[in-house]
């Protein structure tokens, strides 16, 4: 068990920075600059992924 405590801290310290990343691009994501990136982005991320 004491092996498995430092895992499970970085564990818990990965997903809050997700969260926290996750809430920080659905604030931007109102912002039409950055959805134009992030759309021309995922569209060619898209494209490459098809051809």
């Amino acid at each position: 068990m004491p092996q498995l405590m430092p895992l499970m801290w970085i564990y818990s310290v990965m997903m809050s920075l997700f969260i926290v990343l996750v809430l920080i691009m659905l604030y931007y994501y109102k912002d039409k600059w950055i959805l134009l990136s992030f759309d021309k982005y995922y569209m060619n991320m898209l494209i490459t992924y098809k051809w």
